[in-house]
């Protein structure tokens, strides 16, 4: 889930790619990059909250996985292919957010520092106009954040279905799986599922064109 749908906001395929990053991150680091005891607590994160930074692992990958996981839409990869260039050549974006900033301390040892998110105000329903005393709701409690948002159906099978289709242009048996992923997305009415399929068939036919080209080759 993307941060412009926690926050109800129109969202577009750069929607997936933040899922993208979402899942190469956790790949690369061993642990998800929003984490939290609650759906609550997560889509916080997600909407205001940046993920540690990425330790032990080639630099580049800090470039790519943070533009991926930008806020704003329009900080991110613009399309699939973009974001698959820098993966090929092993490139940092030129326009990467900058990652969070970590320091250390005598005290306090090694912590990472952001900026606080602003806090959550608590929800109270609505007040009809010129409403009597005595008919006012019962003030809400301290802690009470209004009744739960539908939380988006499971799309985490297309998801994987993309990732494979992009780890598919370097091996074709990924590509293979991913299209499979993305044939059984689309059947249960994840929108990911379209995504998936194209990303997977085109690397398909690139190894194709490849196969046949060694074929014809002379010698």
């Amino acid at each position: 889930m993307s941060p412009e749908q926690v926050l109800g906001k129109p969202i577009d395929a750069r929607s997936d790619l933040f899922s993208v990053g979402v899942v190469l991150h956790e790949c690369i680091t061993g642990r998800k990059p929003f984490d939290g005891d609650s759906i609550t607590a997560i889509t916080h994160l997600i909407a205001y909250s940046q993920p540690d930074p990425i330790v032990g692992a080639p630099d580049y990958w800090q470039g790519i996985i943070s533009k991926a996981l930008a806020k704003d839409p329009n900080d991110r990869y613009k399309t699939a292919a973009d974001m698959l260039s820098d993966i090929r050549n092993r490139r940092s974006p030129a326009t990467a957010p900058r990652p969070p900033v970590q320091t250390t301390n005598a005290n306090v040892g090694s912590q990472t520092t952001f900026a606080p998110p602003p806090p959550i105000p608590p929800y109270q329903p609505p007040v009809p106009q010129h409403t009597p005393p005595s008919q006012l709701p019962p003030p809400i409690p301290p802690g009470y954040y209004g009744p739960p948002r539908p939380v988006a159906s499971d799309s985490s099978l297309g998801t994987i279905g993309i990732v494979l289709g992009i780890i598919g242009f370097f091996f074709g048996g990924f590509a293979i799986a991913g299209l499979i992923c993305g044939v059984v997305a689309s059947q249960r009415n994840d929108p990911r599922g379209g995504t998936a399929v194209g990303i997977s068939v085109v690397a398909l036919v690139i190894h194709f064109i490849a196969l046949i080209a060694a074929i014809a080759a002379p010698g």
